[in-house]
């Protein structure tokens, strides 16, 4: 997943709403991807099954409208496993656009419960283990020695919806805090898996994009300087 749909959504919010306030929100992510289906597959094929919980980060671009915070999200979680033959690592990468109501309740305490709409992929990585191999012999004839496979559904239309909780504190050089957050990923879309070769694969698990989601995130939001030209 490349950034480029993020980066436009950073320009289309500066173009926008230049005059407004805007801060960015790294943070560390946790997913809990619908695998059942799949897990039942790769355990009867001898291969690793994934975690119930994959960890990552992600990226938040926040700006305020009037009682409202809006702004795009880039998620990424992933989780490796590995056996005696094989070595599987499954992948979700997410775009959304957020936005929701921001509720003072106490000064250092501010809730949004938000609703968002963007993007959801998953992807499975199946690579087969071998020992030393001659250089020489790599190429005889595919299958090559440590081969792998690739499929995806391509990124698909999902809904989220989530509750969040900003703990900061103002200081004389701006308001710094951290922003608790916790929600679920829905897409009622089929998936419909395909190889890295665009070839489809038949008669995958049952699967639905999405899933229960938490993340930690760092509020950095440093004053703005204010300079005047006197004549």
């Amino acid at each position: 997943m490349r950034f480029i749909p993020l980066a436009a959504l950073a320009v289309l919010t500066a173009t926008v709403a230049p005059a407004q306030e805007a801060w960015i929100i790294p943070f560390a992510a946790a997913t809990r991807p619908d695998l059942a289906g799949f897990n039942a597959a790769f355990a009867a094929e001898s291969i690793p099954q994934s975690a119930a919980t994959h960890g990552g980060w992600g990226m938040e671009l926040r700006w305020r409208m009037g009682g409202f915070l809006a702004g795009p999200m880039f998620l990424r979680t992933w989780d490796e496993a590995a056996n005696d033959s094989f070595q599987l690592r499954t992948d979700e990468t997410g775009i959304f656009f957020n936005l929701g109501p921001s509720l003072q309740v106490l000064r250092s305490l501010t809730i949004v419960p938000m609703v968002g709409i963007g993007g959801l992929n998953h992807s499975f990585a199946v690579r087969q283990k071998t020992g030393a191999q001659e250089f020489g012999e790599l190429f005889d004839q595919p299958p090559w020695p440590g081969s792998s496979i690739t499929m995806s559904p391509g990124m698909k239309l999902t809904g989220l919806a989530a509750l969040e909780l900003n703990l900061s504190l103002s200081t004389g050089s701006g308001r710094y805090g951290l922003e608790l957050r916790g929600g679920y990923m829905y897409s009622p879309f089929a998936l419909q898996w395909h190889l890295s070769n665009g070839a489809e694969v038949m008669n995958a698990p049952e699967m639905h994009a999405g899933g229960p989601f938490a993340s930690v995130g760092i509020v950095l939001m440093p004053e703005p300087e204010v300079s005047s030209i006197s004549p």
